[in-house]
């Protein structure tokens, strides 16, 4: 069963099966489509334990 949370963070996103196939999927976004300036992370889901390409939270940007 799919809970709220869980469908709100994996539901239309890729699931990659390691860092380093996410981290070439971002390579892709970043090169291939211009995505640089949207701040597109890495990291680790807590729910299906795949790792997704991201947008960072606004409580752990920097701001500059």
């Amino acid at each position: 069963m799919v809970t709220r949370t869980r469908a709100r963070r994996c539901v239309g996103k890729l699931g990659h099966p390691s860092a380093k196939v996410a981290m070439a999927h971002l390579w892709h976004l970043v090169v291939d489509l211009g995505a640089a300036r949207c701040r597109l992370n890495v990291y680790r889901c807590k729910d299906c334990l795949r790792w997704h390409v991201g947008h960072t939270p606004p409580y752990s940007r920097r701001r500059t």
